[in-house]
């Protein structure tokens, strides 16, 4: 008989019933953090980044505490669907809400019920934010194209709110974090050309433009919902 209702206990619990009937929540399946590769189904590969393809810059919350992420603005416009890119069978994981006119920043909402936020993506941590960098301070990225890759600042250009650097990206990084340690200082927003791995390999390419993230979150704050690390 102990063995009975221990065999029923262990198979209630397997199968999440509670202890009124019902069944519990599934835990939210999905990992994304700055880094972390996006697919964007409703994207135009005429006009915006490779294919449909981006990358998220960080995770947090709005105001009202909804988990949020954000990217490249030139990624998506309001309303656009927002898939894993290694979790397609998740479905639809958030939708592009706000896009910034002022920075290359944009706002997905994410469905809580499915995502888990990260601090950690690849070699970038983020556990802050920190100001632009100033010229010659070494900055790194993590991109879903490139990965993780280094290089010099070369300056900041205060009319696009942009910091100018060299660490290596291509299509598909946009919106990739930029950080310097653990501090997210920007995000990749455009390029020069020869990109990288152009003609060949790093560090024999243009620089990369990188959306000032002090810049884009303060916009964020007053006009898109505002937002804070998780």
């Amino acid at each position: 008989m102990r063995l009975r209702l221990a065999l029923v206990a262990v198979a209630a619990a397997v199968i999440g019933v509670t202890a009124t009937g019902g069944v519990a929540a599934a835990a939210p399946s999905v990992a994304l953090g700055g880094g972390s590769g996006i697919v964007l189904p409703d994207a135009d590969p005429s006009d915006r980044d490779v294919v449909g393809l981006c990358t998220l810059t960080a995770v947090g919350y709005d105001n009202s505490g909804s988990l949020v992420a954000l990217t490249a603005g030139h990624c998506g416009v309001p309303g656009d669907r927002v898939i894993a890119e290694y979790q397609h069978g998740a479905g639809v994981i958030g939708r592009f809400t706000y896009s910034s006119p002022v920075s290359d920043i944009a706002v997905i909402d994410l469905d809580d019920a499915k995502v888990a936020p990260l601090r950690t993506v690849g070699g970038v941590t983020i556990n802050g934010i920190g100001a632009a960098p100033a010229l010659g301070t070494i900055v790194c990225k993590e991109g879903r194209t490139t990965g993780n890759t280094c290089g010099i600042t070369w300056g900041y250009d205060a009319v696009y709110g942009e910091i100018i650097e060299h660490a290596c990206s291509m299509g598909g990084d946009s919106g990739g974090p930029l950080v310097v340690g653990d501090r997210l200082v920007g995000l990749v927003s455009n390029g020069y050309t020869p990109g990288c791995f152009d003609p060949g390999p790093p560090p024999f390419h243009a620089p990369i433009n990188a959306a000032d993230i002090n810049v884009g979150i303060a916009d964020i704050n007053a006009h898109g919902g505002g937002f804070r690390l998780f």
